[in-house]
């Protein structure tokens, strides 16, 4: 029997979640990389929604996507979760969101267009730029056999490092593969901020901001971040990466709260950057930004209890979850599910969420 916490909606506790699982453990992944990203993931999300709900439902991309299934929902109330994103899955990208809104249904954590928009690297460097974020620069044609120094291929659209490399120096004549792009590497730390939406549905709290300490960019391909996943799965090391205490200035804050309004006001956004500075308090002037992203880091999700509190003011529900005997980023999920759904039915004021072209 799983383990669950009093809600202000009794109907939340019986509402319907289905778990879309893909991506996370696809074919398509193990065949490029020989390597499934662990099963804690699909256990920490089947953790934080049993939190919610005594009725959830584990459901493979293929069976959610089956016409008979479909029927069993489409005319009931519930909450879809994605756990597939597009990951190196490319072409399921916003397809969970996109059945979900059919059905009425909101889904968790972001919708078609916050996932289209986040996925295209170019639109999303470009986005960043038009509020006044500063990026590494693009470079193509014969700009790139004049470029002296490191530089870094990446694919336009997907995700988890699949296909990015980097190139101490770039070959003479040599172009990027279809698809991809070249853009400067630039030195710092790699740092990522997470941003979640307020109640109000509009505006962005900072819950966190991790620094990975040592050389930028550890990872520079799927196989190599595979290769170091799997070695902290089996040794339990520790990644060296760290929440920085020096705070940030209110202008990046707002800059963040920008981006997130263009790419479609989605619930959550992890925004990594290349930290410029190792100390003191953090401007817009001292970080370059790299992705955008609309689903939330598992691994750092341990550290969120405090931002989702300050957030939310949810202290009873809270407290309630944080003595559940479960993963303790399944802890911060459950309550960021509960909030999700109430904004949903917030912003939809009942409605299916098909009727309308909101914030999902």
């Amino acid at each position: 029997m799983s383990a669950s916490f009093e809600t202000d909606d009794a109907d939340l506790a019986t509402l319907p979640i289905l778990l879309v699982t893909a991506g996370t453990s696809s074919q398509l992944w193990e065949r490029h990389c020989e390597w499934l990203h662990p099963p804690d993931t699909v256990m920490i999300y089947t953790q934080a929604c049993q939190a919610i709900s005594s009725k959830v439902h584990v459901v493979p991309m293929d069976q959610f996507t089956d016409a008979q299934f479909q029927a069993q929902f489409q005319s009931q109330a519930g909450l879809v979760v994605d756990i597939v994103g597009g990951l190196y899955d490319v072409e399921l990208i916003g397809l969970p969101s996109s059945v979900a809104k059919s059905w009425g249904m909101p889904c968790f954590p972001a919708g078609t267009k916050n996932y289209v928009t986040t996925h295209d690297k170019l639109l999303g460097k470009h986005l960043a730029k038009s509020v006044g974020l500063s990026t590494p620069r693009t470079i193509s044609g014969k700009d790139l056999d004049s470029h002296d120094g490191a530089v870094i291929q990446k694919p336009i659209c997907g995700g988890d490092s699949v296909g990015i490399s980097r190139f101490e120096r770039w070959q003479t004549g040599r172009r990027p593969p279809l698809g991809s792009f070249v853009e400067e590497f630039q030195e710092g730390q790699d740092a990522t901020f997470h941003l979640i939406r307020n109640t109000d549905t509009k505006t962005y709290s900072v819950i966190d901001h991790i620094v990975t300490e040592g050389p930028p960019s550890r990872w520079f391909d799927a196989r190599m971040k595979g290769d170091a996943n799997r070695l902290f799965a089996a040794q339990k090391k520790s990644n060296n990466r760290y929440r920085y205490a020096d705070g940030r200035s209110q202008e990046l804050d707002s800059l963040f709260g920008d981006l997130m309004a263009l790419a479609g006001y989605p619930f959550i956004g992890r925004v990594d950057v290349r930290q410029l500075k190792s100390e003191g308090m953090i401007g817009s002037e001292d970080i370059k930004f790299l992705e955008l992203n609309v689903a939330p880091t598992i691994s750092n999700a341990n550290n969120w209890y405090d931002g989702i509190e300050e957030t939310f003011g949810h202290h009873d529900v809270f407290a309630n979850v944080r003595e559940l005997a479960i993963h303790p980023a399944a802890k911060s999920l459950a309550v960021m599910l509960r909030e999700f759904y109430a904004q949903s039915l917030s912003i939809h004021g009942n409605r299916p969420v098909r009727e309308e072209s909101l914030p999902n």
